[in-house]
């Protein structure tokens, strides 16, 4: 690069590095180079095409690892019983019974007010429709995930009542 000379006139119109005997007027040092460069420019690009190809097989060998785990069962936490758990809602606050559940079953709430006033009970996102003294309700909540969980009893001005459920 001492000569002065731009990289354009290393290579030919087609864009490609010039042959050494392009060359040959310019120099062995000019010559050597150009066979440098090219040769490391195939090397760059063999090079990157193989981590592209490695990087392929890679992803293809971890897709297909991983596959099986997409057909494994789906079915581990579809429902196998279904509890029913009876819910009394007092004005003093409410009773359930039972309170611990294995994972993957469905709770099915059998609510009743016998207070006074009315009543909303709460599971979750889930909830009832204000009910009035005597009035039944049913809820059916599937049990997928492990933990404590909080159900309330709700007068129409705020919370009267807290519980809690344990999924195991």
């Amino acid at each position: 690069m001492g000569s002065g000379r731009s990289r354009s006139s290393w290579r030919s119109a087609s864009g490609e590095p010039r042959a050494a005997a392009d060359l040959s007027g310019e120099g062995p040092d000019q010559a050597a180079w150009c066979y440098a460069r090219s040769a490391l420019l195939f090397h760059v690009r063999r090079r990157s095409a193989g981590v592209k190809t490695f990087s392929t097989a890679l992803v293809v060998v971890a897709a297909l690892a991983l596959a099986p785990a997409a057909f494994a069962r789906h079915d581990t936490t579809e429902p196998t019983q279904l509890n029913d758990v009876l819910v009394i809602m007092k004005d003093k606050g409410l009773t359930l019974s039972p309170l611990t559940f294995e994972r993957g079953n469905e709770a099915r709430f059998l609510i009743r007010n016998a207070g006074k006033n009315p009543y909303r009970f709460k599971a979750g996102f889930f909830k009832t429709k204000l009910l009035k003294r005597g009035q039944h309700a049913i809820m059916i909540v599937h049990l997928g995930t492990r933990g404590r969980f909080a159900v309330e009893q709700w007068s129409a001005t705020g919370r009267v009542a807290r519980a809690f459920i344990k999924v195991v």
